[in-house]
């Protein structure tokens, strides 16, 4: 999968370069099931965002970031609110 780098919009942080893959493209390579509507966020920490799946797979630049901390990643969502930037991802699901 490509590697990018893209300056974003936090909500809360304003604008940061987020390094990761996008996440539609990973979307892509895992397959969608065939009824999946949603896909759920969720944290180290058990906080959890679900988003329309299609409001994902139209997100150009949602990025499954890398963290300064190996292994660590997080949800940098473009555009959408700050309760969907879930931080250290544990996984991502499609329901």
């Amino acid at each position: 999968m490509t590697v990018v780098t893209l300056n974003l919009t936090h909500p809360k942080n304003g604008p940061t370069n987020y390094t990761g893959v996008r996440l539609s493209d990973l979307l892509a390579k895992a397959g969608v099931q065939s009824g999946a509507t949603s896909v759920v966020f969720t944290g180290s920490d058990g906080y959890s965002y679900t988003a329309n799946l299609s409001d994902i797979t139209t997100c150009a630049d949602c990025l499954v970031a890398f963290d300064a901390t190996p292994s660590v990643y997080d949800a940098a969502m473009p555009g959408m609110a700050g309760k969907a930037w879930v931080s250290s991802l544990i996984t991502i699901e499609l329901k």
